[in-house]
C-alpha cells in the first residue's frame, strides 16, 4: 500500500506540469519561508484546478476566492491616473513531494488583467496602457 502512495506522489508533479502551471521541483528546505504554505497533494490539485477556472476580466474577490486565503498574498500596489493595480501571489508547496505551485495575479481597478508563472514588471507604460484598454478605462 505504501508503494502505491509513493508512486502517486511521484506522478503528481508530472500531472501538475501538464496543467499549464508553473510547478517547480526543488529542495523543501529552501521553501520554509512563511509565504510558502505546505499543502497535501489533494489540496495542491485543488489549487491547480482553481487556477484553470480563472478568466481575464473576472472580479478580484471572485478570482482570489478560488484559492485558500492562506495561499494568497498581496505583493504590491500602484496607482497611475485612473488605474489602480494590485499584484497578488498564490503560492503552495506539496508536503510530500518537491512540487511547488506559484502563480502571479494582476488586477486593474478590481478586474483580473494578467496571470503569469513569473513576476512581471507592470509599472512600465506599455503594460499599464494595455490593461487600461482591456478594462475600458
Amino acid at each position: 500500500m505504501k508503494s502505491h502512495s509513493r508512486g502517486a506522489a511521484a506522478l503528481l508533479p508530472c500531472l501538475l506540469a501538464l496543467s499549464g502551471c508553473a510547478i517547480h521541483i526543488g529542495d523543501h528546505d529552501a521553501f520554509d519561508a512563511p509565504e510558502y504554505q505546505r499543502v497535501t497533494g489533494s489540496e495542491l490539485a485543488k489549487v491547480v484546478a482553481a487556477n484553470r477556472g480563472l478568466t481575464l476580466g473576472m472580479p478580484r474577490d471572485e478570482a482570489l476566492g478560488r484559492f485558500p486565503a492562506a495561499l494568497t498574498s498581496l505583493r504590491s500596489t500602484a496607482r497611475q491616473d485612473d488605474l489602480e493595480v494590485e499584484e497578488w501571489l498564490v503560492r503552495a508547496v506539496d508536503r510530500r513531494t518537491p512540487a511547488i505551485f506559484e502563480r502571479w495575479l494582476y488586477f486593474a481597478n478590481g478586474r483580473l488583467v494578467e496571470v503569469s508563472d513569473e513576476r512581471i514588471s507592470y509599472r512600465d507604460g506599455d503594460g499599464l496602457r494595455q490593461w487600461r484598454a482591456f478594462i475600458g478605462s
